[in-house]
């Protein structure tokens, strides 16, 4: 464990932020017991920013926006999230038509 997050949670930052950014998430992923790795991954970049917006303004109760994490490269939003939050962010991401959902649990 690397300041209270598990190993996967440091592997995810690093893949997916960089440098002074990557040092910011770290610190802030572990505000709430987070058990829940969401993967979405979209066929075209337009889904991907939608689906993205719509989650940056979704009013989800409990939902942590600062753990949205995307990869523009690979068309692919991360969501690191409670098991209380999932369904409510899997309908948003289905909305858009994503190729992909998988969920993994984080904990070790």
């Amino acid at each position: 464990m690397i300041c209270g997050l598990t190993m996967q949670e440091c592997l995810l930052a690093f893949t997916v932020m960089g440098g002074m950014l990557c040092s910011y998430l770290l610190k802030t992923m572990k505000g709430n017991i987070m058990n829940k790795l969401l993967i979405a991954t979209f066929a075209s970049e337009d889904n991907l920013k939608s689906a993205q917006h719509e989650l940056l303004t979704a009013t989800i109760a409990g939902f942590p926006r600062e753990k949205v994490l995307v990869n523009k490269e690979k068309k692919e939003i991360k969501v690191i999230m409670p098991e209380t939050t999932r369904a409510e962010v899997e309908r948003v991401l289905n909305e858009h038509s994503p190729l992909n959902v998988t969920v993994e649990d984080t904990d070790d």
